[in-house]
């Protein structure tokens, strides 16, 4: 009688558990899908080309600057444009890899031209660096959403959460925009914000810039080339030498905290210098060494430290900055 109970209770117990995993793939699923029904919605088929022509037409910028969030603070346009003597016009962002920057050339050289000279601000993660979505929408190449395939694993939601994040945060962030900016306006607010943006101070407490050097810290290995998307870096590298255009390939200085992190970024600066060999049209700067910077000051960096990767200029930093690009790209603006 018992061993008929505890079969029983065996039998009953594995039922509730199948139903159980069922009721959970059905969720995992049907979320999976709604997200991305909301997401090819969001990202439907965009204008942005149009924007662009609109916004640059009779500025003819000169020079093109690329890179991420640490370029975006740390190249600031009117730093440069006096002393070269030359209109710029900054596409450096987060979330703007070497994939996001091949497409905008393509765009950028039909509407405008191709232009005399390219800073490409290059960090210690090029090659781990992802487009996000968002910015790659723009070009309307038909992968605006990832594929949804229902075999792909156990739990989409787990599988694709980098992915998911990425939307919800990109959503969340449109959701707080005011009417105008979310309107037709927005790339061509978003254009000004990059080029006019004079660089964030520094606080004079920052807990975002860790100063003091731990006895014991993490360290980041340089991600080998090509990574996820080292292809396109190169591909624009190509195309650039092609149209003629010089290029300053620029290490911006990270807090020396963060240089100590990054422990083979040597071997990263030696990286580029192959590739200034490989290419005549490259012109290598490195600013991310004691020598070439005051990678020690707190005042001239936003963030940063023992055990952190990533690190930004502050104003200050961005200023100090802008004097050595001012010498140091002269005889390419010429």
């Amino acid at each position: 009688m018992s061993s008929s109970t505890s079969s029983s209770e065996r039998l009953r117990f594995l039922a509730l558990l199948a139903c159980f995993l069922a009721a959970l793939l059905v969720f995992d699923r049907g979320l999976s899908l709604a997200v991305r029904a909301i997401e090819h919605r969001s990202y439907g088929k965009s204008d942005f080309e149009q924007r662009l022509g609109r916004y640059l037409a009779g500025r003819n910028p000169a020079v093109l600057v690329f890179g991420t969030s640490r370029t975006f603070e740390g190249i600031i346009p009117a730093h440069l444009e006096s002393c070269l003597g030359k209109k710029i016009f900054k596409e450096a962002y987060w979330g703007k890899g070497p994939k996001y920057n091949y497409y905008f050339y393509q765009l950028y050289k039909k509407r405008v031209g191709v232009p005399k000279l390219v800073i490409y601000g290059v960090d210690y993660f090029i090659y781990n660096a992802e487009s996000n979505v968002r910015w790659m929408s723009r070009f309307n190449l038909g992968e605006k959403a990832a594929g949804f395939d229902v075999l792909a694993g156990p739990l989409l939601l787990f599988k694709n959460k980098k992915h998911n994040d990425e939307f919800l945060n990109n959503l969340m962030t449109d959701l707080g925009r005011t009417a105008p900016a979310a309107d037709s306006g927005g790339d061509e607010d978003l254009f000004d914000k990059i080029n006019t943006h004079p660089g964030a101070p520094a606080p004079d407490d920052n807990p975002k810039l860790r100063t003091e050097r731990p006895p014991q810290f993490f360290k980041q290995r340089f991600p080998k080339p090509p990574g996820k998307e080292g292809d396109y870096f190169l591909r624009l590298l190509d195309e650039l030498k092609a149209d003629g255009v010089k290029v300053a390939l620029v290490s911006l200085p990270d807090y020396i905290g963060s240089l100590r992190t990054n422990w083979q970024m040597p071997g990263f600066h030696r990286h580029l210098q192959d590739l200034s060999r490989r290419y005549d049209n490259v012109t290598l700067l490195i600013y991310n060494t004691p020598r070439d910077f005051d990678l020690d000051k707190p005042d001239l960096f936003l963030d940063g430290g023992y055990g952190k990767t990533n690190s930004h200029l502050s104003q200050r930093g961005a200023a100090v900055l802008g004097r050595k690009l001012c010498r140091d790209l002269a005889p390419l603006s010429r």
